[in-house]
This record gives C-alpha cells, sequence and structure tokens, in this order.
C-alpha cells in the first residue's frame, strides 16, 4: 500500500487553495467589470440611449380658507443622449406632450383662494414646474450627471453603479435589479445595477410661502419614474414581472421600432398647458 508524503499533500492543498482564490478574484473581477456604468449601456443599445420619463410634482398647501389644497402636476420629458467616444456624448432632451395640473380640495373657498393666487401669478407658477430642453449639448462623460440633475433636479444615469447592494424592486409591475440611494433629508433614488440608469425617485421639501395676506406651509414632492427605453435596454434590464391583479390592466408595447414602454401611462382629467412656453433652449456646448 503506497503512502503520500505529508509535505505532499500540504503542497497538493495549498495549490488547490490557490487556484480556488485565482478562481474567485476572475469572478469577483468579472461582476466588478459588469458594475452600472453608462458605457455598459451604450453596449447594450448601440449609439442612442432613449430614455422618457415621468416628472411628478405633489404640493400639498396646508390650511387655505380652513382647508389644505393638493396640486398635482405631471409631465414627460425625453432624453436621447449619444454615445461621440470616450470622453464625450451628446445630449438632446426635451419635454414631451402636454403639462397637466390638477387641483384637489374638499372646500370650495380654499381652492378658489389658490386659484385665485396662481391665476394672478400665472407665469411665475408654471415655470417652477417647466423643465428646460437641451439643444444638443456636448457633454463629458465625466460632467454628464451634474449637467443633467441641474437641469431637470435629478440625473438620469450615473456613471457607475457598485455592484454591492442591488434589490429588485418593483417599478410599474416591472422588476429591476437596483440599488438605492439617499437623496437629501429623507428622498431615495433607485438606479439599475447593470447600465446606471435611474429607475425612480422621490425628494421632498417643505416651505413657507406668501399667499395674499397669510404665510402658508407648503409641502412638495418630487416623483419621477421611467416610462420607456430602448427595446434591447428593457430586455436586458427587466429581469421579470409581477402578475397583474384583477384590477390591472396587462403590460403594452409600443410598435415604433427601438422603443417600448413597459407599462400603461396613468391618464388623468387636467389642465392642459400650452407647450410654447415650455421651450427655454440649453444651446451652449459643454466643453473640458
Amino acid at each position: 500500500m503506497m503512502v503520500k508524503h505529508p509535505q505532499a499533500i500540504l503542497s497538493t492543498t495549498l495549490l488547490v487553495l490557490i487556484i480556488l482564490a485565482l478562481v474567485g478574484m476572475m469572478i469577483f473581477s468579472n461582476i466588478a467589470a459588469h458594475a452600472g456604468s453608462l458605457d455598459y449601456a451604450f453596449n447594450i443599445v448601440g449609439e442612442s440611449l432613449r430614455l422618457k420619463y415621468e416628472y411628478m410634482y405633489i404640493v400639498e398647501v396646508s390650511n387655505i380658507g380652513g382647508a389644505p389644497v393638493t396640486l398635482n402636476v405631471s409631465e414627460y420629458y425625453m432624453y436621447v443622449i449619444t454615445n461621440l467616444n470616450s470622453t464625450h456624448v451628446k445630449v438632446i432632451s426635451s419635454p414631451v406632450g402636454n403639462v397637466t395640473v390638477k387641483f384637489v380640495s374638499g372646500s370650495w373657498v380654499a381652492l378658489a383662494t389658490l386659484l385665485g393666487w396662481a391665476g394672478s401669478n400665472v407665469t411665475a407658477f408654471i415655470k417652477k414646474f417647466i423643465i428646460p430642453s437641451i439643444d444638443s449639448a456636448i457633454v463629458p462623460k465625466s460632467k454628464l450627471q451634474d449637467v443633467l440633475k441641474a437641469v431637470a433636479a435629478v440625473s438620469p444615469v450615473r456613471l457607475e453603479v457598485p455592484p454591492r447592494s442591488c434589490n429588485l424592486i418593483n417599478v410599474d409591475e416591472a422588476l429591476f435589479n437596483a440599488r438605492r440611494y439617499d437623496v437629501g433629508v429623507s428622498g431615495e433614488a433607485y438606479y439599475e445595477c447593470k447600465t446606471g440608469i435611474l429607475l425612480k425617485y422621490v425628494n421632498g421639501t417643505t416651505s413657507v410661502i406668501n399667499l395674499g395676506s397669510r404665510n402658508v406651509k407648503v409641502r412638495a414632492t418630487l416623483y419621477v419614474k421611467l416610462v420607456a427605453a430602448n427595446t434591447d435596454l428593457l430586455r436586458e434590464i427587466v429581469v421579470g414581472h409581477v402578475p397583474p391583479t384583477s384590477t390591472t390592466l396587462p403590460v403594452k408595447t409600443s410598435s415604433m421600432p427601438g422603443w417600448v414602454p413597459y407599462a400603461l401611462l396613468a391618464l388623468s382629467i387636467a389642465l392642459a398647458v400650452a407647450m410654447g412656453i415650455m421651450y427655454f433652449r440649453i444651446r451652449r456646448a459643454y466643453q473640458k
């Protein structure tokens, strides 16, 4: 019977451990290489990344005429981000469709008071909810997040999302693997883990405004969510769907090539604001 030398057994064990460690490092390296990034998104979609978001403002005004009033403002906003080279992208963005405004209150007196104030300050009032357009700006990738956040309150992309702390989230019955980021005091943003694409965002602020002869407390909350994107992108990042309930309409897709909304857009009866006043162009080309 042949007995192996203890030193040979130890050497073999060491060799196995080294091989396992190297394999583990390769696997971790591969995961890190696929951390969320704009370049990874471009690898999926080609040259142009197309993203459409719903922006919804919910403004709660306390105690006007003895009752609170809630103002809902909804609009859609589209980005086209084109990959120029390893350092720069071209950005075109604009509101899409109408802005809808809805006032809700249990008191006609409170509602009339707020409508009267909004009517007398209509230009300043509307501008608070208008997202400026970007007209073919050349932007360094390193500055893209900051530029887009300055224009639209939140950037639709992150340059990199580390592959840790990613969890499944539900956006309109579609499941995504995303990482949560804290925003402000109590807000949050979710970015998809492979591509760094913004999936949803919420942030609220509280302030006091002068309304006629009184000061009133205002709570403004901004909700942003992805409603459509490149077909190839969605095929890559949607990991599943939540079964619809009996009262929920099934998910529908658009027939437009290369573009698919992954969920139905909510419609509301509201006041349509003309788009002509919404197009503030940013024509400056951002350079290094």
